[in-house]
């Protein structure tokens, strides 16, 4: 858990979040229980199969390959964003296990950007840096996640190690999207 002080800003939040999360090493199995907890706890009692939206990790991320692949196994459709070129947040294309990926100018592994793939998922999964008992989110302060949600029905749930979370309120602003629920290696922590 996350140790912050009550007059911290984002800025202060995110060194004490990613100092927490690069220490974090979990077992197979802890990702295995992971995934479990997704299927069972978030997916399963869902009315219809949904559309997942996952991203590809990058540096000490909690690792979705796992969970990407295991989805592909049962047959549910999945999605990875993309930054929009503009910076007006992402569009999400549909990608399956073991499709390519590219190198964007972020950085990041991103599918190929092919408006026939443009889709619009019902589950939106997300990285963070660390979250609280309400829901709220701290990003990696670009707000791209923020502002493609923003007004969207859509199930919101972050991916995080147990160690990024704080019993401590994160600082938030208005344009701030709170989210519905986190995943955890230990179980899924729901807020609304």
């Amino acid at each position: 858990m996350i140790k912050g002080q009550s007059d911290w800003g984002k800025k202060e939040w995110r060194i004490a979040a990613r100092t927490a999360r690069d220490k974090v090493s979990l077992t197979q199995d802890q990702y295995d229980e992971a995934t479990r907890h997704l299927i069972a706890d978030i997916i399963e009692p869902m009315k219809m199969k949904p559309l997942v939206a996952l991203y590809w990790p990058i540096g000490n991320e909690f690792d979705t390959r796992r969970l990407l692949e295991t989805l592909a196994q049962r047959g549910i459709k999945t999605a990875l964003p993309r930054v929009s070129i503009d910076g007006n947040g992402l569009y999400f294309h549909a990608w399956q296990w073991g499709e390519p990926l590219e190198n964007s100018k972020f950085s990041l592994s991103e599918p190929y950007n092919d408006i026939s793939t443009l889709c619009t998922p019902t589950l939106v999964m997300m990285p963070l840096l660390a979250f609280d008992e309400t829901g709220t989110r701290l990003g990696y302060g670009a707000g791209h996640y923020d502002r493609t949600l923003e007004g969207r029905n859509v199930m919101k749930v972050g991916i995080a190690f147990d160690e990024q979370r704080t019993a401590m309120p994160l600082p938030s602003f208005d344009h701030d999207i709170k989210m519905d629920a986190v995943l955890t290696p230990s179980g899924i922590s729901r807020f609304k």
